[in-house]
């Protein structure tokens, strides 16, 4: 999406204007993300949901998806992460705190003992 906009605009190299622009367009990028919700790049449930699916065990705890998806965005709050998996797995007990994340996205299945598994 921004690539896009980068390859259609002709730059002379390092002039002021051509560096104010990049960052101008870094900045509406950030901005757009920002508005929509994506301050990650994806929402975190698709980050959790994605990096359950790259783990090659089939159980698995917070730590787990919490290192996988701090592999590819380590900005991502161990929280916020941790909150998820809770809210993905509907028969949690504390997955009634996210309504809408247990509705919309029931990914996971709670064992005990902190361990989960994918539904799937």
């Amino acid at each position: 999406m921004l690539t896009d906009a980068f390859d259609t605009i002709k730059f002379e190299e390092n002039t002021l204007d051509s560096i104010l622009i990049l960052k101008y367009l870094y900045n509406v990028h950030d901005v757009f993300l920002s508005v929509a919700g994506l301050k990650y790049g994806k929402p975190i449930w698709q980050l959790v949901a994605e990096a359950a699916d790259r783990l090659k065990i089939e159980e698995f705890t917070f730590s787990d998806i919490i290192k996988e998806v701090h592999q590819i965005n380590p900005d991502v709050p161990e929280i916020s992460i941790k909150s998820y998996v809770m809210a993905m797995a509907p028969n949690h007990s504390f997955s009634g705190h996210w309504p809408s994340a247990r509705k919309n996205h029931p990914y996971f299945y709670y064992l005990g003992n902190g361990k989960f598994k994918r539904l799937t």
